[in-house]
């Protein structure tokens, strides 16, 4: 799971490895399921860590 906010929630969605966050049967908007062919490698952890990173930057302006 990953908290990339609302901002970029939709562009991210629409990736392959991405889908919405449910626990409940109602997506939690800005959060994000990233499926294991999201975290194969390296690089592919590194850029949802950088999307969170990014959005905790946004809280703390």
């Amino acid at each position: 799971m990953v908290h990339v906010g609302k901002l970029n929630y939709e562009e991210l969605l629409n990736r392959s490895d991405s889908k919405p966050m449910d626990f409940t049967g109602k997506p939690m908007r800005g959060f994000l399921f990233i499926g294991a062919d999201g975290l194969d490698s390296a690089d592919d952890l590194d850029f949802w860590v950088e999307k969170s990173f990014e959005f905790n930057r946004l809280l703390n302006q």
